[in-house]
């Protein structure tokens, strides 16, 4: 799931940004008003960049907040900015909402970094098996998301999103702590 929506919002934030561009110019235009250029590249590397802070502020708090809790609010939040892509009318939205999830992407991320290699997770015969399974799907779930925005309509690949974020709460609710 995670994977899922990091990988998604690296073809999202264009694809939104050109809906938008198209949207302001009407469908009947010129294609060269649409292309996504200049400010677009330096908010989609702003968007990117927000992985690396996340990664850094969960290094930072991990012993502050407990993993379960830390998980759950951020899977709150990523429902709550995918529906708000629902909502999207400008490109300050599309690009606040998707910096959030990016962000949020590099604490899960880290954090799941963390549990593939703890011992006293999988235990001491199920880290190989264990860890490989949960790296595999996370590569599953990120070329899903690389896909589904390639190929499915915008308003699928949010819906699916919040879909997908919400599932995460559940999943959170239904693991144990890690240390």
């Amino acid at each position: 799931m995670n994977s899922f929506q990091g990988w998604l919002t690296i073809l999202l934030v264009p694809d939104l940004i050109q809906a938008l561009k198209i949207d302001e110019v009407g469908s009947n235009s010129d294609c060269s008003t649409t292309v996504i250029q200049g400010l677009e590249f330096l908010l989609l590397a702003l968007v990117t960049f927000a992985a690396i802070a996340g990664r850094l502020f969960v290094h930072n708090v991990r012993h502050l907040v407990c993993f379960r809790t830390l998980q759950l609010i951020v899977a709150v939040v990523n429902v709550g900015c995918f529906a708000g892509m629902l909502a999207q009318g400008s490109l300050v939205v599309v690009i606040f909402t998707n910096f959030i999830v990016k962000f949020l992407f590099g604490i899960t991320a880290m954090a799941a970094t963390y549990i593939l290699y703890d011992v006293d997770y999988f235990g001491a015969s199920g880290l190989a098996s264990g860890s490989s399974i949960a790296y595999g799907v996370g590569l599953i779930g990120g070329v899903f998301g690389t896909v589904m925005v390639s190929f499915a309509p915008l308003l699928s690949v949010k819906v699916t999103a919040i879909v997908i974020s919400s599932l995460q709460i559940l999943i959170v609710l239904s693991m144990t702590e890690v240390r």
